[in-house]
């Protein structure tokens, strides 16, 4: 078997206490008792991670070249995660033996014996040889629950010299000398190199796909469609995986590689950066600008410092391969065009630079004094490095931006600005909320229950009614005033939880406490038409709660008598939420009805 990719290592020092574990239960001592080590808080983390324990126990099993594997287990009791094996059964490569007779011996000394002082003399004399052993398991990614068990020495006797510590990764040696001495077992852990599904699939895919063509996309749509989501996914679709440690199972020594030797796929040749303009930004924050800092005599000097477009574009320029994306919310809180300055004119697909070409360039900004580039920037490892006088950016920049369509407190995006990325839409996802609300997708198309009693309703109809309510507004909405005032899914997103009574009370409780909100900010002053797309079709006015129709989200109050002359009726919205099922199921038809 070649190398595979590590995604942990526990390391457990030679000590009595773990001696005394692996030599196995003496029939009389009360101390050689135990058939596990003990996992302290610090490590406990990243072992149950890496060995996926998320109860009480997982059963999983010890390994070693030849075949070799014995079964054991993660178990938590008495407050600590036990790490063990059967009784008298701890992993070859761990216990005493004669050195020689075997490959998975390393440790001499006589086992088996059952007077406690026999057994302790077999442990000073390994301590006496000064070797300094330490018990490794190895943890490999996309393996299931195995550890690979092996011994290295501080002080590797002759026959061992391919099996001291300065065998190990850099990183795993590093975390061995951190261990503090009261410590007798530690962990280092890496990230598994696997991705978290899109939470906005549908979104992110069409983003994916423009930006195969053109470097920059705009998502412009209403609040609560899934924007920002869709931009913490590419966010993670982007995400840089560490590099790990490489080990051999099949080798006594493993072969490691250390994890920055490591030449691993392209995933660390990806990275990402997320800002959210406001009206506060400023090219000097985005690109470059001049900024304050101290010198060595307590002065003060101004110091030319790059924004978050130059590093990024620094640091993809450096590889073809390399792709970096800038995420840019809110994107016309902010005057766009000013904090891009003069790089807009370098934002174009085909002003970009990249294999075989140079690309369009501007003059950096502050050419004649010193600009240094940030360490995780730089394009290699050197320890110091400046910008190039020449700004350009590279075809690996994407860059992807969100506004929101219904934000007309802010000017529009210039002409020049707009232009130069690729639109797309974003509304909202009735079949993402459809599987979000749900149990049974596949029923979704069925009529709602005509009865109008709440026992007669299931959860998932209460979900239906949800998305009908969200659809049938948004018709409404769209007539009246276009779709850029459209209402999003999340606004109802979390109305999919327990039995018919509480989804009922959530739905409620999210058209009191978001939609009608959002409707009344939207419809400012302009109560008729908040009546129509509410449903409310009866406009002929009342005096008080008790003379109105009943099971309608509002009605409309007369002004008394004295003001009838000047002022008009006013529109008043129930908060569906106080009353009981039955009324909410009620109402809320009623709001859904075309």
């Amino acid at each position: 078997m070649s190398q595979q990719r590590v995604r942990a290592v526990i390391f457990a020092r030679y000590t009595l206490s773990n001696f005394k574990a692996l030599y196995g239960r003496l029939r009389s001592s009360s101390s050689y008792s135990k058939d596990y080590f003990q996992i302290n808080a610090k490590a406990a983390s990243i072992v149950a991670d890496a060995l996926g324990f998320a109860g009480d126990r997982v059963n999983l099993s010890y390994a070693w070249p030849d075949g070799g594997q014995i079964d054991g287990y993660l178990l938590f009791s008495a407050d600590r995660l036990h790490l063990g094996w059967e009784t008298n059964k701890p992993p070859s490569p761990w216990r005493v033996g004669q050195v020689g007779s075997n490959p998975e011996t390393s440790l001499e000394g006589v086992a088996d014996l059952q007077a406690e002082a026999d057994a302790n003399a077999v442990f000073d004399a390994i301590n006496g040889r000064n070797t300094k052993p330490w018990l490794i398991a190895v943890k490999l990614a996309g393996e299931s629950a195995k550890l690979h068990t092996r011994v290295y020495f501080e002080n590797p006797p002759a026959e061992f010299q391919d099996r001291g510590l300065d065998q190990l990764p850099s990183e795993v040696v590093a975390a061995i000398e951190a261990l503090p001495p009261s410590a007798g077992l530690g962990a280092i852990g890496w990230e598994e190199p696997k991705k978290r599904e899109p939470r906005a699939p549908a979104v992110v895919k069409a983003v994916l796909e423009a930006l195969e063509r053109e470097p920059n996309v705009l998502l412009v749509g209403p609040p609560g469609t899934g924007k920002s989501v869709a931009l913490e996914d590419l966010r993670e679709h982007y995400r840089s995986i560490p590099k790990a440690p490489q080990f051999d199972p099949d080798s006594w020594p493993g072969n490691w590689t250390d994890g920055s030797e490591v030449e691993q796929e392209t995933v660390s040749d990806l990275r990402s950066e997320a800002l959210v303009f406001h009206p506060a930004y400023s090219y000097e924050q985005f690109v470059a600008g001049l900024f304050p800092s101290s010198t060595s005599k307590g002065a003060i000097k101004l110091e030319a410092k790059a924004g978050p477009l130059l590093s990024l574009g620094h640091w993809a320029s450096a590889d073809p391969g390399r792709k970096a994306l800038l995420i840019l919310d809110e994107f016309n809180r902010g005057s766009a065009a000013a904090i891009f300055g003069d790089t807009l004119g370098l934002l174009d697909g085909d002003k970009r630079s990249g294999a075989g070409r140079a690309g369009s360039y501007i003059s950096r900004p502050y050419p004649n004094q010193e600009m240094m580039v940030a360490p995780i920037y730089r394009r290699d490892q050197a320890e110091e490095e400046q910008f190039d006088s020449e700004l350009r950016l590279p075809a690996g920049l994407h860059i992807v931006a969100a506004m929101n369509s219904t934000d007309r407190s802010v000017a529009p995006l210039d002409a020049a600005m707009r232009r130069r990325f690729s639109v797309i839409r974003v509304g909202p996802d009735y079949d993402l909320l459809t599987r979000r609300l749900l149990e049974d997708v596949g029923k979704a198309d069925r009529d709602l229950p005509s009865s109008q009693s709440a026992d007669d309703w299931t959860p998932d109809d209460v979900a239906l009614l949800a998305v009908r309510i969200l659809r049938t507004l948004n018709d409404r909405i769209e007539f009246c005033l276009g779709e850029d005032f459209l209402l999003g899914h999340a606004l109802i997103w979390n109305a999919g939880i327990g039995d018919t009574a509480e989804r009922l009370r959530l739905l409620s409780i999210a058209m009191d406490t978001k939609i009608v909100p959002t409707l009344r900010t939207t419809f400012l002053d302009q109560d008729d038409v908040l009546a129509v797309v509410l449903g409310i079709k009866d406009s002929a006015g009342v005096f008080s709660d008790r003379e109105a129709t009943e099971d309608t989200l509002g009605y409309w109050r007369s002004a008394p008598s004295a003001l009838a002359s000047i002022a008009p009726k006013r529109l008043v919205l129930r908060e569906i939420g106080a009353f009981d099922p039955a009324k909410q199921l009620r109402i809320l038809l009623a709001t859904a009805r075309d």
